[in-house]
């Protein structure tokens, strides 16, 4: 049930236009008193809807980023992925390193490999924006995720480190 909690609060602020300014600050204490629990039992599915939290633009990006990348390297998954994914492309620009980070765990934890085909060309955004910081981590994370991609079958975005390598020919 707390799961299920979390997740329809997630649901409802994700296109609210009428957050009052004193919500966040209050579900920023939630999750992070029911975080505090779920660390201890694991990725028993209830760390998994703090992704839609993340998708709804609501909370500090810092603060949601943070939250977000601590259920991927625990659980390696983030409910609703596609919405997920979509946020990580907006934001992109602004987080090169944490939303190609963020988007290689996904990609890890998508043990059956249908998760991408909601993903639409998301991934590529958030690639291309990595590929083009001047962050070498980022640029040396979105090579990772990329042939990650690739041993996975997908192969449609071989071409952005065809385009890389171009560029920085003489």
């Amino acid at each position: 049930m707390r799961s299920e909690a979390i997740e329809f609060i997630g649901r409802n602020l994700h296109g609210a236009q009428d957050v009052k300014p004193e919500m966040p600050k209050r579900l920023t204490a939630l999750w992070e008193w029911r975080w505090a629990e779920l660390k201890q039992h694991r990725c028993d599915g209830e760390g998994v809807p703090f992704g839609i939290w993340f998708a709804s633009g609501q909370f500090d990006l810092d603060w949601s980023f943070d939250n977000l990348l601590s259920v991927l390297r625990l659980c390696h998954k983030a409910e609703l992925d596609s919405w997920v994914v979509e946020r990580l492309a907006v934001v992109s620009q602004d987080r090169p390193v944490a939303a190609v980070e963020a988007l290689g765990m996904m990609i890890e934890g998508d043990q059956e490999g249908w998760a991408m085909y909601r993903w639409h060309d998301h991934p590529r955004i958030v690639l291309s924006a990595a590929l083009d910081s001047t962050d070498r981590h980022a640029q040396e994370e979105a090579k990772r995720v990329i042939h990650l991609m690739g041993s996975r079958g997908w192969y449609g975005y071989r071409d952005l480190l065809r385009d890389l390598q171009e560029e920085r020919r003489p």
